[in-house]
């Protein structure tokens, strides 16, 4: 896999979980607006899955090349079967709920590159 490692990942999920909380914040602030439709992100493994990850050559000699990936983040539409008389598919509610979602999330991530970060300090130490 292309530079796929603990760091990475966390790297990718933290820039996935801004996107998201991004969406969150555009929900909130379009609650009122007429016809607008809710928007979040494609799930994490949806985005990890989409993008074609190939392996790296560390010899010239290998068959193929590494290639860069770029790690994309697409938005959908929130499926929901409320929508106001306006058009306006955003509950408030649901997208508070999702902000506590990117929160839990983003505390989970922290704390699995901290824990990651002290053991190779810890094995540095020796």
């Amino acid at each position: 896999m292309i530079g796929l490692t603990l760091d990475d990942l966390a790297t990718r999920q933290a820039g996935w979980l801004e996107a998201r909380l991004n969406a969150i914040s555009q929900n909130i602030a379009n609650s009122d607006t007429p016809g607008y439709l809710a928007k979040d992100v494609k799930p994490f493994t949806e985005s990890l899955e989409n993008n074609a990850f190939q392996m790296t050559a560390t010899s010239p000699l290998h068959i193929g090349r590494a290639q860069t990936s770029s790690f994309a983040i697409r938005l959908r539409d929130v499926p929901t079967a409320d929508a106001a008389l306006s058009g306006n598919t955003v509950s408030v509610d649901q997208e508070f709920v999702r902000a506590n979602e990117v929160r839990n999330a983003y505390g989970l991530n922290t704390s699995i590159v901290r824990a990651f970060n002290r053991m190779i300090m810890n094995s540095l130490k020796g």
